[in-house]
């Protein structure tokens, strides 16, 4: 059993595309324990005209023992027009896999980890592994090579022969805070690098598992309540030896919230600046209750170009009901901080949860209009995907939009019954409409029109220091401007 094919299911690719960080630490890991490992990547493979040939011809050339899928997202967590990822997996990875008809099957990934009986049961695989997987696969390979039972390996679940399902789920174990060792995944090597560098970035992980207590994230299930940090050091090596590979890319850091703890961001931005290292970075989730003056300086001094903040609302009501651990007054120094190191920042709102009316609606839209820098994008949520274990399930549950232990596989969203759907949409539609900064999540996708008028006015004014969004801003103020005058 030694030859394992690692499947990427992920075909999305808006409003980028996104390596596959994790399998790619999986491959890493495996080859170290003397593994013959493929990674098949649907995101590019599978946009070929005959789709499932691609997997299929795959698997009969290679013969894996060992089938491994990682489902990234189950849905765009769009309300309008929700993209429901689970049916075309089993058109382009799952079925082919079926037809194939050997080897030992497995499922994994961000997707998986919130339902793993759901999509055990529904794909009828051998296997799942809830949660980071480079030690556990190991453990459940090796536990099957030697003939073992494997209902006691952590974050691992078994479709018994009789079709019962038993397993212990990540989320219910502790790291208890433990040092994060990660093999060095070296992504560009495990995978045809090349489409991703025009449009994404290189996915840099400091850590894993999240302490915050927001209302309705998922994070906390999939990576555990928990921090486990990699010392700067090693996070700054990896960096440095991309940089050496690839002299051009853009790094991305991907933790849940980058900033949180925010001593762990501060030691790595100046291990960075400590080594010279000529770098463009870039990160997801900034909690504006982690902001500083110090820490943004330490960003822009390390090569941050762009940062992701996330406030989800400006209404300190809202703020409260989300249980976010800031209030307006903190949000409004943010913006003083980021303006002030003149830091590109793309702003994330969502709408709609528990209390929300016109009031709050009103304090946020205020907010924005008069804070934030129009040269930065606002992305707006309509309403919240309820996912299972987190704080909005049990209200959703409590009012009624759910019922108890009901499947969420299928999305389901809530929105405050202060304003409805309808009258959400609405009001959202109305401010984004007079706003060409402001863009719902529903139209977040740039068409590839625009994406490519964008490319060639970079390489032509050689704006490569620009953010992709400021490009794209600027071609929508063009767009608005006209309308306008039409």
């Amino acid at each position: 059993m030694k030859k394992i094919l690692l499947v990427n299911s992920n075909t999305e690719n808006a409003p980028y595309p996104v390596s596959p960080l994790g399998l790619c630490i999986l491959a890493t890991a495996l080859k170290n324990a003397a593994y013959e490992v493929k990674i098949f990547d649907g995101l590019w493979k599978q946009a070929n005209s005959n789709r499932q040939f691609s997997l299929a011809k795959e698997l009969i050339n290679f013969q894996p023992d060992v089938i491994g899928v990682s489902i990234r997202n189950v849905d765009d967590m769009i309300i309008e027009q929700s993209r429901f990822y689970i049916e075309e997996i089993e058109d382009l990875c799952i079925t082919p896999i079926k037809n194939y008809a050997k080897g030992i099957t497995i499922l994994g990934g961000a997707g998986f980890s919130m339902f793993p009986v759901e999509l055990l049961e529904r794909w009828k695989f051998n296997f799942g592994i809830t949660g980071p997987g480079e030690e556990t696969l190991i453990n459940l390979l090796h536990s099957i090579e030697n003939g073992h039972p494997t209902d006691n390996i952590p974050g691992v679940f078994e479709r018994k022969p009789n079709g019962h399902i038993t397993g212990l789920h990540y989320k219910n174990f502790t790291t208890n805070g433990s040092e994060l060792i990660v093999p060095y995944p070296q992504i560009d090597s495990h995978l045809n690098y090349e489409p991703y560098l025009s449009r994404s970035s290189y996915p840099i992980q400091t850590k894993r598992g999240c302490t915050l207590k927001c209302l309705y994230c998922s994070y906390p299930v999939i990576e555990c309540k928990k921090y486990q940090l990699r010392t700067t050091k090693d996070v700054v090596d990896e960096i440095e030896s991309v940089k050496k590979r690839l002299p051009d890319v853009v790094f991305e850091f991907v933790d849940s919230t980058f900033n949180h703890p925010p001593k762990h961001a501060e030691n790595i931005c100046r291990e960075i600046i400590s080594r010279g290292l000529s770098l463009k970075l870039r990160t997801m989730g900034v909690t504006p209750a982690g902001v500083t003056p110090v820490l943004i300086h330490l960003m822009r001094q390390a090569g941050f170009v762009q940062i992701d903040c996330t406030p989800d609302s400006a209404s300190d009501k809202m703020l409260q009901n989300l249980r976010k651990d800031f209030n307006i007054k903190k949000l409004e120094k943010v913006v003083s901080i980021l303006k002030e190191a003149d830091m590109p920042t793309m702003w994330f709102f969502i709408l709609g949860g528990p209390g929300e009316d016109d009031n709050t609606l009103d304090e946020t839209f205020d907010f924005i209009q008069r804070f934030i820098d129009e040269r930065d994008l606002v992305h707006i949520t309509e309403g919240l995907r309820i996912y299972p274990d987190t704080g909005l399930e049990k209200i959703a549950i409590e009012e009624g939009i759910i019922k108890k232990d009901e499947s969420l596989l299928k999305p389901h969203f809530y929105i405050s019954k202060l304003l409805g759907q309808k009258k959400l949409s609405e009001r959202i539609k109305e401010f984004t409409s007079q706003h060409y900064n402001c863009l719902r999540a529903a139209d977040s996708a740039p068409p590839k029109e625009m994406i490519q008028k964008a490319l060639e006015i970079r390489k032509r004014k050689n704006l490569a220091d620009e953010p992709m969004f400021r490009t794209l801003l600027r071609l929508r103020k063009e767009e608005f401007q006209t309308d306008i005058q039409k």
